[in-house]
């Protein structure tokens, strides 16, 4: 038997501008510091942003990073499931260069239409060191696609043209993807990932 559509979960893909400092930083051997980005379902480090300098206990990372990730949403109640990252600050590559880590969940941040910025204290460390993250999600020119799992892709295309809906999730349907880019680059991809999104469904439709 065919699945009801209305019990089918919505893939949606969301990409985040993240930009990070931190205060209240201890004195360190070496006066820089690096963040690594692990997505909990990955497990493992997926991007490291460059050092950065520390300055009176502030060390402030220059370039944004941007986050695309796949958020879950369940038919029937609307809520997301979790999507969390954890964001680990150190000196390097020692563990004595550890001040700790800290995490959040993009599905809370999902709704969001204007740029937050949260406060997170490290952990794990007793390092006393603060990490401030600046979240904002982008938005195109045009509102995210959403992708049953089951869902032919060629129909799903054709239907989202038909409702002028696209930057959606297409061929990388795995739900622990991520793509992580910085600076002008993350930007570009962005722009680029949306463009193509656009030129698929064109495709599709014809």
């Amino acid at each position: 038997m065919f699945k009801s559509w209305r019990n089918v979960k919505k893939k949606i893909k969301a990409t985040f501008k993240l930009q990070f400092q931190a205060t209240q930083v201890p004195r360190q051997k070496k006066p820089a510091l690096i963040i690594s980005l692990v997505p909990e379902d990955v497990g493992k480090t997926t991007f490291k942003l460059e050092k950065a300098a520390v300055q009176d206990g502030i060390c402030s990372w220059d370039n944004p990073v941007y986050v695309t990730v796949i958020l879950i949403k369940e038919p029937k109640s609307g809520k997301l499931h979790e999507k969390i990252y954890h964001f680990i600050v150190s000196s390097g590559s020692s563990k004595s260069g550890y001040l700790g880590e800290a995490s959040i969940d993009f599905a809370d941040f999902a709704d969001e239409t204007e740029p937050l910025s949260v406060s997170l204290p490290l952990k794990f460390a007793n390092s006393g060191a603060v990490l401030h993250v600046t979240i904002q999600k982008m938005h195109g020119d045009f509102d995210p696609r959403k992708i049953d799992d089951n869902e032919d892709p060629i129909l799903s295309k054709d239907r989202s043209l038909k409702n002028q809906l696209s930057n959606g999730y297409t061929d990388k349907n795995d739900e622990s993807f991520t793509e992580v880019s910085s600076g002008r680059a993350g930007l570009n991809n962005f722009f680029l990932s949306n463009l193509r999104d656009r030129c698929a469904v064109v495709q599709g439709y014809n």
